[in-house]
């Protein structure tokens, strides 16, 4: 599968889980229950399509501009909405655009 880019655009309406400030994030650590920030990105190669009702898991490659290899995964997506600009998704959580690589 080819590689896409992830980047966090807000937040959902009623999220499950906050939204911190980026300044405010520890990547790599547990940060409690709290949400991705807004701009974090990833690259990787996604593990199963995108679809409702399923979470979008990724084998990343980069995170927010740093080789880091690993698992990412978001909340159940609720909607996907093609744009000009690649394909919006909202999760429970987070609105995140995704576009190939």
């Amino acid at each position: 599968m080819s590689l896409v880019k992830i980047t966090k655009v807000g937040a959902s309406k009623k999220p499950e889980f906050p939204t911190p400030k980026f300044k405010n994030y520890k990547q790599g650590e547990y940060n409690g229950n709290v949400s991705l920030p807004k701009d974090y990105c990833v690259i990787g190669n996604l593990i199963n399509p995108i679809i409702v009702g399923k979470t979008i898991q990724m084998w990343r490659e980069m995170r927010n501009g740093e080789k880091i290899a690993g698992y990412f995964s978001t909340s159940i997506v609720k909607k996907i909405t093609k744009k000009q600009t690649g394909l919006l998704i909202e999760t429970n959580n987070s609105k995140y655009l995704v576009n190939e690589v």
